[in-house]
């Protein structure tokens, strides 16, 4: 899972309602500078994402991808860290 973190001004609650329909999208949270989003594969998804979120009323400042790296995997599989 990827988390693409946009930021920016403008009906973010619109936005959020728009994106949460996409495919490959599984979670948004919104919060007072913009939306945080998990999805299945952030790099072939986000320009349905910059789209739907300009098209929503938002304007996007500033758009962030994460992937996760094998750590992150771990824990989240195994809920301990490497070093536990």
């Amino acid at each position: 899972m990827d988390r693409i973190n946009l930021r920016g001004s403008g009906n973010t609650s619109a936005a959020a309602a728009a994106l949460k329909a996409l495919p490959g999208v599984q979670q948004i949270d919104v919060s007072a500078t913009g939306l945080l989003l998990t999805v299945s594969d952030g790099p072939s998804l986000l320009p349905a994402i910059v789209t739907g979120a300009g098209n929503a009323g938002m304007t996007l400042t500033t758009v962030e991808i994460a992937r996760p790296d094998l750590e992150s995997v771990f824990l989240h599989l195994t809920g301990k860290a490497l070093r536990d």
